[in-house]
């Protein structure tokens, strides 16, 4: 490292101008990588681009800049964290102003003790005897670097502003701070404040401001404990502070933040204003505040320091819960009613002190005001509209109300939260104006009488001798609780007029399968089984997206109204009486969609087979609709006027001997009870997957719960695939091409089970085009080996689904080549470069057919529309 002599510098002027901006020449220098990371760490580098600050509307800025090597910054020693601990940002933007000088300044104009005032407000001195020097670092090569923007001289150490050297017990010591100093002293924390390894923001109290708070500094452990309330860890300037409503201090507690971003203050704890900002030292930072700030506090002592909460502290007190309040193992939040709000609740009550109510009734109310999790201001502005669980195990309705901005906080409806975040180190007091009442909460069975629509739920009640079970205190149920209507079904199905028609012990194991031993909020709820008290599960499907949620019980029970909250547990109505899942057949039995199915499982004789509890199948259910359908092409009104051998081959074709969810189906055969495939092909959706059965029937309503398996209903009865001839056989839009197929003699080579073919199969429109070109106006004029010669160029010797097409060519049975083309993504296919399918994946026994829009052609010609797509 070469340090340059005055004479040097003058002689050089080393480096001509040139167009690049200071930051340009530092980014070209290996040795100034630091400065570089640096620079752009702050965000400065913008200021020292060519660019930055130059317009028609003002003058470009030049700079002067002394550019520190990077084994300077390696030898910065405790200020080393000031480029390397985010913390420290603003010190390090400090930092580097110190190297920066307004305007631009080469080694010539320089005068041996001159001090030259940096961006940072700071002056840094000259030295020009024997050597160029700024403060104690040497000026070196290269230097005199014009910039287009400037001038950089690179020096062999940083230069350190004071907020890179001094701490804050020094600013407090310097700046006046002289009680705080004696106070720190007192408590043995300036050496704390001392520490140059440490990070903190310490709000500093003016001698005024202790003056006014009247603070016996003799008394050490209480002002230590304050002192300790204005450190917080970390640095946290004035603009961080505008964006928070509470910071929490070394001392435990927290402060709360307000603040007015236009006005730029900030007001800590609602009383002591900032009243100047971001003193930087080399261990954190400083702002000074007009007033002492009180620690808080747990509830009680936060209550009992405020006058307007004497009733509320008289009442905890009364109440026995003062214990429970000031436990710093808890984290509470409080709405406290003021003595305003106590007073018009105790003359309702007839009494003049709330030492006049018994005591278990006041922590009965007093619970209902507290929560057992902190809720601050912007906890409830998350939560906006909800019910809030309370230790008196009711919940409390919330609702932030806006009226432009203009916002109000209510409880149950009509108290108003007057006041919030007031900071306890075991949580936060909301004050609210008026005393919240809890519910009065009646047991399961007097909520039910209460309710005229759960009449005939209460006579069953009292019939199977479960009223003092259902009323119990000592337990904790959920019960499904049927509506007047939703019995009458169930009485019109059991053939019956009145609950007292049935055994009662018969009406008791019903009622049990209705509750469950625990509480089962709405919110609680997943898919899956809950144990009732009669000791059979209850299965639970969860249907949620993104605007709504519903939960059916055993498939086809709705729950429709949640959480009534009882004394003893909750209340879900339901709009129908809950049977226990059964086997198959009773699911299909009780479902009115699958009536035709039921007569045809009975009269096929699969009863015992589709009801055993040995099996686990899945069973594709045609809707009564879809054997509608299958009634008129047969020409027969019931399912009897098909043979009983028929009907229950038909049946097992829709059977799976396994239990296959809708999450389970993949693309590809699954074997039947019948012993023929059915074809899946799925794709998946915001619902989840999504299935097409044998090409054309669509799944419509998947996994209905039965003992031994699942439902899925389906649009149309399924019939057994066929070969390619047969499948093209019952497509209407393939009509001429069976008939080519026969013409060509080919329809017994495309019927063979032992082959596995992929047809592309023109559609009528294609074929009728194909005979216009070619003035025919049947088929069957064509030449029965020309036309073979052209069916069998569509013919592939391979089953090649649409997920499996490549681009390139493929091998036709007529010794050609039909080139494939994908478009973007894979899902638009073009044989010969402008062929498209009209359908894809029509499943057959011996291969699979894709509908095409054109006859192929081996001499076709690309095809590109104007915007060179191709078609």
């Amino acid at each position: 490292m070469r340090v340059f002599p005055l004479f040097q510098l003058l002689l050089a002027n080393a480096v001509t101008a040139q167009d690049d901006s200071i930051m340009e020449i530092a980014e070209s220098s290996e040795d100034l990588s630091t400065l570089v990371d640096a620079l752009k760490k702050t965000g400065l580098d913008r200021s020292l681009s060519r660019s930055y600050g130059c317009g028609w509307w003002k003058h470009c800025r030049d700079y002067t800049v002394f550019a520190p090597v990077n084994d300077a910054f390696a030898a910065l020693g405790p200020a080393t964290k000031l480029v390397e601990n985010e913390d420290y940002m603003p010190h390090l933007t400090d930092l580097l102003w110190y190297h920066v000088l307004n305007g631009e300044v080469f080694s010539d104009d320089l005068e041996d003790g001159a001090e030259v005032k940096t961006l940072n407000g700071e002056p840094v001195t000259i030295g020009t005897d024997g050597s160029v020097t700024i403060n104690d670092s040497n000026v070196i090569d290269p230097f005199d670097v014009d910039a287009i923007n400037g001038a950089v001289h690179t020096v062999d150490s940083v230069l350190l502003p004071s907020t890179a050297t001094r701490t804050i017990a020094d600013i407090a010591v310097n700046a006046g701070f002289n009680t705080l100093v004696e106070a720190l002293q007192a408590t043995d924390l300036l050496p704390v404040v001392s520490d140059k390894s440490a990070t903190f923001t310490v709000f500093a109290p003016t001698d005024d401001a202790f003056t006014a708070a009247g603070l016996d500094l003799d008394d050490t452990e209480k002002l230590k404990k304050i002192l300790l309330y204005h450190v917080v860890p970390g640095v946290e300037t004035l603009r961080e502070l505008w964006h928070k409503d509470s910071i929490s201090t070394v001392g435990g507690g927290d402060i709360t933040v307000d603040n007015n971003y236009w006005r730029q203050t900030v007001v800590l704890n609602e009383a002591s204003q900032v009243t100047s900002a971001d003193i930087l030292a080399l261990n954190g930072i400083v702002h000074v505040i007009h007033k002492v700030l009180v620690p808080p506090g747990n509830i009680v002592e936060t209550a009992q320091s405020n006058s307007d909460f004497s009733i509320l502290v008289e009442a905890v007190v009364h109440a026995n819960l003062a214990d429970a309040l000031s436990s710093e193992d808890s984290s509470l939040t409080v709405f406290a009613p003021t003595n305003d709000a106590f007073e018009p609740f105790l003359a309702e009550l007839g009494v003049t002190s709330i030492t006049e109510v018994d005591a278990a009734v006041v922590a009965d109310i007093l619970l209902y005001h507290v929560v057992g999790e902190k809720l601050t201001l912007h906890d409830l502005d998350e939560l906006r509209k909800g019910n809030i669980g309370t230790l008196g195990g009711v919940k409390v309705s919330f609702e932030k109300k806006c009226h432009w901005w203009n916002c109000r906080y209510l409880l149950d409806d009509t108290t108003i939260i007057q006041k919030l975040d007031i900071m306890a180190t075991n949580g936060v007091i909301h004050v609210i104006n008026s005393v919240l009442r809890p519910p009065v909460r009646n047991n399961i069975v007097e909520v039910a009488q209460a309710n005229p629509d759960y009449s005939i739920l209460v006579e069953a009640v009292v019939y199977a001798g479960l009223a003092d079970a259902l009323s119990s205190e000592d337990s904790t149920l959920t019960v499904f609780a049927p509506t007047n209507s939703a019995f009458e079904v169930f009485f019109d199905q059991l053939g019956i007029t009145n609950v007292t028609d049935v055994d009662a012990d018969m009406i008791k194991s019903i009622l049990l399968y209705h509750v469950a031993g625990d509480v089962i909020m709405e919110d609680d709820f997943e898919t899956g089984d809950i144990e009732t008290l009669l000791g059979e599960n209850i299965h639970v499907e969860v249907e949620a997206d993104w605007w709504s949620k519903k939960i059916i019980l055993n498939t086809v029970v709705g729950i429709d109204l949640f959480d009534i909250e009882a004394s003893n547990g909750v209340i879900h109505q339901v709009d129908s009486v809950i049977q226990p899942v059964g086997h198959i057949v009773e699911i299909a039995a009780r479902d009115p969609r699958f009536s035709i199915l039921t007569e045809a499982i009975v009269y096929a004789d699969l009863v015992g087979a589709l009801s055993s509890p040995d099996n686990a199948l899945t069973v594709f259910a045609p809707s009564d609709a879809a054997f509608e359908k299958l009634f008129e092409v047969l020409s027969v009104s019931n399912i009897k006027d098909i043979g009983q051998e028929e009907v229950q081959s038909l049946l097992l074709y829709h059977v799976i001997g396994q239990e296959i969810g809708q999450d389970d189906l993949e693309d590809g055969e699954i074997q039947t009870l019948g012993d023929q495939s059915i074809f899946v092909k799925v794709w998946k959706s915001h619902k989840g997957t999504n299935a097409i059965l044998n090409g054309k029937t669509n799944v419509v309503d998947y996994d209905n719960k039965a003992s031994n398996g699942l439902i899925h209903e389906i649009d149309s009865v399924l019939k057994p695939v066929g070969n390619i001839v047969e499948v093209a056989q019952n497509y209407t839009d393939f009509s001429i091409l069976v008939d080519a197929v026969v013409h060509a003699g080919l329809a017994e080579a495309l019927s063979m089970d032992e082959t596995s073919l992929t047809v592309f199969a023109p559609t009528n429109k294609a074929f009728t085009q194909f005979l216009e070109a070619n003035d025919l106006s049947s088929i069957e004029e064509v030449d029965k080996d020309e036309l073979a010669s052209v069916l069998l160029y569509h013919v592939v010797g391979a089953e090649i689904m649409h997920k499996d097409f490549e681009n390139g060519d493929l091998q036709a049975l007529n010794g050609e080549t039909i080139a494939v083309t994908l478009g973007f993504g894979g899902f638009k296919v073009w044989l010969n470069k402008k062929v498209g399918f009209a359908d894809f994946d029509i499943p057959a026994s011996n291969g699979v057919i894709h509908a095409i829009t054109s006859v192929l052609s081996e001499n076709s010609e690309d095809c590109v529309d104007e915007e060179g797509y191709m078609w």
